[in-house]
């Protein structure tokens, strides 16, 4: 059995999967599959992506290991693909039916990739994944704690979603707990809240998926977390989070998530006074689309 590739998440389920083997014929002592070995389909570089991503390849095997279809990551320079997905013992399932997509998002420095593939199980069951990799020194590498990625998320959404998920993580170490309920994944960036029940604090991370321009934590005395919202529009992407001030009063935070960096609207926060005042995020999001528009 070749080592087990564990960086895809399910969007159709939440356990994590674990590659199957590929043909013994093809997998080398690492676990790779030589690309001299397979009938190479598709090699997809994605120009969205940033410079020295790994290509997608989609890829058969000769003849005699079955018609089922294999794909995986490419490194640069690399001569041995890391599987995504390949046929098991019978050469049949499971079966890629292609890498139709992928972006990624910057984290420590660090570009993400998020590549989206097709695992077909059976002839009736196709199911989508995500993959999270990044670039290491000996090669492609997973991104641990990405294992339980919510379904039917866009790829866009998909990498906010692991980037907040990094984010809580690295919260929790300080006593905040994030409150999933209350994160905001939006096409280009997230909005996490998070409370420190021992403090009283919240703490609110507005950031973009792109590196750059993004304001540190936000700590702020609370009760509680009241509700998040949020509203996208041509030029941003508005980002809004209610807590509970310790004296009980709703209190606003606005932040807008553009093209180069994120700021604290403090300009909007106060013409959204009123509407948070009243504690109902409905009239919070009402108000705001009337002031940035849509």
């Amino acid at each position: 059995m070749t080592r087990e590739l564990r960086w895809a998440t399910a969007l159709a389920a939440s356990a994590l999967l674990a590659s199957l083997a590929p043909p013994a014929s093809a997998a080398d002592k690492d676990g790779g599959t030589p690309l001299a070995s397979v009938r190479i389909n598709d090699q997809k570089t994605f120009p969205g992506l940033p410079a020295g991503a790994p290509k997608a390849v989609w890829y058969g095997f000769p003849p005699g290991h079955g018609h089922g279809m294999g794909c995986g990551l490419l490194a640069h320079g690399a001569t041995v693909i890391d599987p995504l997905v390949e046929p098991g013992e019978d050469g049949e399932w499971p079966s890629c039916m292609g890498v139709p997509d992928a972006t990624s998002f910057d984290w420590k420095g660090r570009p993400v990739f998020v590549y989206r593939y097709l695992q077909r199980d059976t002839r009736e069951d196709t199911y989508t994944y995500d993959a999270f990799v990044r670039v290491g020194e000996d090669g492609l590498e997973g991104v641990e704690g990405l294992e339980d990625e919510p379904s039917k998320l866009s790829l866009p959404k998909a990498a906010a979603w692991a980037k907040s998920t990094l984010a809580a993580a690295e919260g929790a170490t300080d006593g905040f707990q994030p409150s999933k309920r209350d994160t905001v994944l939006a096409e280009h960036g997230y909005l996490l809240v998070a409370r420190n029940p021992a403090t009283g604090h919240c703490r609110i991370v507005a950031d973009r998926l792109a590196a750059g321009g993004v304001p540190a934590a936000l700590t702020l005395p609370c009760k509680a977390i009241l509700a998040t919202t949020s509203l996208s529009t041509p030029g941003a992407d508005w980002l809004v989070a209610m807590t509970q001030a310790p004296d009980g009063k709703p209190q606003g935070r606005v932040f807008e998530a553009g093209t180069t960096e994120v700021r604290e609207a403090t300009d909007i926060e106060a013409r959204l006074a009123a509407a948070v005042a009243s504690g109902k995020v409905l009239a919070v999001k009402a108000a705001l689309k009337q002031l940035v528009g849509r």
